[in-house]
């Protein structure tokens, strides 16, 4: 019935006067050639110096597979503006490790072995890597989620800074909205409905406070346009990046603590246990770089 036209019948575990009975299985010829050939080592032998590319052909396709979590978690990290902001941008080094993976594969074809140091550099180490950056990620975003839902958020340096950020440049926003009362003679509530901050970049002390509050009214900017909030440690305040649509808008840092709680830790975690998964898999392959026992040597 196979295409070979013959058929195979291998009793297990009973007597001959049982071979036909259901408990039989079927092999065909091509499954009885493939395990001579690993119960055979000098066939294997021959096989493997056919075809010397394909372990370490196999082992970088492996190894891309289990980074591929890795990469796009820690891309999602760096390209998150509170991550970058509170934390920084250590993320950005996961997505290039693929590029040791390469630089080992090369070392394994040109040496045609595959050296120990090798294979430690390509899998061990980036797996630490990735779990050590996890961690710099975790623990301090935290310590700064519980901390940003604690009353009287201005009690920390940083986030005095950002309250001094904001002041500034509601300072300067009123001055604009004044200055361009006075030259087009509409009503300073008219404009507020119509001009937003970015609007008054002629304005001097806008020039003069943007070079210094640059990076932290960048900040400010994002949240109060993704996720529409105001203010930085009080709540209600006129938008200053946006048109005011309603009233009544959470402060920014409450906001912020939950898209650090609910997002970045969340990816954090999944780039250690992904880093920490990574790294048991990397140990075994070193364990069986010689070659896995395959089942049919154990027969």
């Amino acid at each position: 019935g196979s295409e070979s036209g013959i058929e195979i019948y291998i009793r297990v575990g009973a007597s001959p006067e049982h071979t036909s009975s259901p408990s039989t299985m079927r092999a065909s010829l091509w499954q009885i050639e493939h395990c001579k050939l690993y119960t055979n080592p000098e066939n294997f032998r021959r096989w493997m110096e056919d075809h010397d590319g394909i372990v370490p052909k196999a082992r970088v396709f492996l190894l891309f597979a289990l980074f591929s979590v890795l990469a796009t978690v820690s891309l999602e990290l760096a390209r998150d503006s509170s991550v970058a902001f509170w934390i920084g941008h250590q993320a950005w080094v996961v997505p290039f490790l693929p590029l040791i993976f390469i630089f080992a594969h090369c070392w394994h074809i040109f040496g045609r072995t595959p050296p120990f140091l090798a294979i430690v550099f390509s899998t061990i180490v980036p797996a630490i890597v990735a779990i050590v950056i996890g961690y710099a990620y975790q623990i301090p975003l935290n310590q700064l989620a519980s901390a940003l839902v604690l009353p009287g958020c201005q009690a920390s340096p940083g986030f005095q800074v950002l309250q001094e950020a904001y002041d500034a440049a509601e300072e300067v926003y009123d001055a604009c909205i004044i200055d361009l009362a006075n030259n087009t003679g509409r009503s300073p509530k008219m404009l507020r409905t119509n001009v937003v901050l970015e609007d008054c970049f002629a304005l001097p002390e806008y020039v003069i406070q943007y070079g210094i509050w640059k990076r932290e009214w960048g900040y400010l900017e994002y949240l109060e346009v993704s996720q529409g909030c105001t203010g930085w440690c009080d709540s209600g305040k006129l938008p200053l990046w946006t048109r005011p649509d309603r009233t009544g808008r959470d402060g920014c840092s409450s906001v912020a603590a939950i898209i650090i709680q609910g997002q970045a830790v969340q990816l954090a975690n999944v780039m250690i246990a992904s880093g920490i998964c990574t790294l048991l898999l990397s140990l075994v392959m070193l364990m069986f770089q010689d070659g896995p026992l395959h089942p049919c040597l154990e027969q």
